[in-house]
């Protein structure tokens, strides 16, 4: 069986969504072959499955017998509402992204599987006296606002450089020597200090699935989030520290910004500092419990979904595909497969009658 996976390269949960999901489907060991596509493309290879990641090409819907969606709520634009009835199914990987789709989709084509993220934990020593923050995607944190904020007898800051090309993009250059920029993209020196923080500040204001909080989790140290949005329903309380925010709806995209609260933020902060190490190392360690414990959940989800898509993908017929290839047919071609508005020229000679020629204008 041939799947596509429909990718935006620009963007990098689209981008990391697919692998996880190649990942997945491995377990699986009931796929044949998997391609990426861009999804600027106007056509693709047919496929059994399309799995959009995140963004919406309609012209390539035509390629696949079957549709898969799986969304990105905060970068989805509500023009596209009109092409969710298109797809066979739409999949949800927090009870969030699934509550905001339920009044766009039937039930019926809504499927909420849970998430994973990829496990970089490893044995290096942890100081809960090191906090991280994790640059990454400065459209999801405000990341100068938190460092600007940052009092002088706060906890040292890590800094750490991910996917941003530069600090200059987080526009402040605050000095303090409780604050350290780490500019270093080894994937080694990243993960290790990843790991031996044991505080990470997690203040994603929009997200569909945060990995910066699930790898937090998985590498046993405790996250600070926003008390709302995606991932709410995902991490609690008793493995994080939660500051207060105020919803903000965007005029462009589903869901909502959580505008997370200043005096709320240093009061957590502080809060923290009396904390004693012997809880912070208990939070971590139940945090770890708890996203291995949604993996297994995903895993679950994700085999049982995908057993019953496969084997209804396997039995709708071949002409379900709405591009049409005479040549595969053989010489008469199978008129059921024509569009009700077509262009068919009949050529022939003395002697033999050359296949259908059809131009598709619906």
């Amino acid at each position: 069986m041939k799947i596509n996976f429909i990718i935006d390269e620009n963007n990098n949960d689209s981008v990391t969504d697919a692998n996880i999901m190649n990942f997945m489907f491995k377990k699986l060991k009931s796929i044949t072959h998997i391609k990426q596509v861009n999804i600027n493309n106007f056509k693709c290879e047919k496929a059994s499955i399309n799995i959009f990641f995140g963004i919406i090409n309609n012209l390539l819907l035509d390629y696949a017998k079957f549709n898969i969606l799986i969304p990105n709520q905060h970068i989805f634009k509500k023009e596209w509402l009109q092409f969710l009835d298109l797809f066979d199914m739409v999949i949800a990987k927090t009870t969030y992204i699934e509550n905001i789709y339920k009044s766009f989709i039937s039930s019926d084509k809504l499927n909420y599987i849970g998430w994973r993220s990829t496990d970089i934990s490893n044995n290096i020593d942890k100081d809960f006296n090191e906090f991280l923050l994790f640059c990454y995607d400065n459209t999801k944190t405000n990341y100068k606002k938190i460092i600007e904020n940052w009092e002088p007898d706060f906890p040292n800051l890590n800094i750490l450089n991910g996917y941003l090309i530069n600090f200059d993009t987080i526009e402040t250059k605050k000095t303090q020597d409780n604050i350290k920029f780490h500019k270093s993209t080894k994937q080694n020196d990243i993960e290790n200090l990843f790991n031996s923080c044991g505080v990470h500040l997690c203040l994603n204001e929009i997200d569909s699935f945060s990995h910066n909080i699930n790898q937090c989790c998985l590498s046993k140290s405790v996250p600070v989030l926003i008390d709302n949005g995606s991932m709410k329903s995902t991490i609690n309380s008793d493995i994080a520290f939660m500051i207060s925010s105020k919803k903000k709806k965007s005029n462009l995209f589903l869901g909502s910004k959580y505008v997370f609260d200043i005096d709320s933020f240093k009061k957590k902060i502080k809060e923290i500092q009396k904390t004693s190490t012997t809880t912070l190392e208990i939070m971590g360690k139940n945090g770890r419990i708890h996203s291995i414990r949604n993996h297994g959940l995903n895993d679950v989800a994700f085999k049982e979904a995908f057993t019953k898509i496969i084997k209804h993908v396997r039995d709708i017929p071949i002409n379900k595909y709405k591009v049409i290839d005479i040549g595969n047919q053989g010489n008469q071609g199978n008129m059921n497969t024509v569009p009700k508005i077509s262009i068919v020229t009949l050529t022939h000679n003395r002697k033999h009658m050359f296949k259908l020629a059809i131009y598709n204008f619906n």
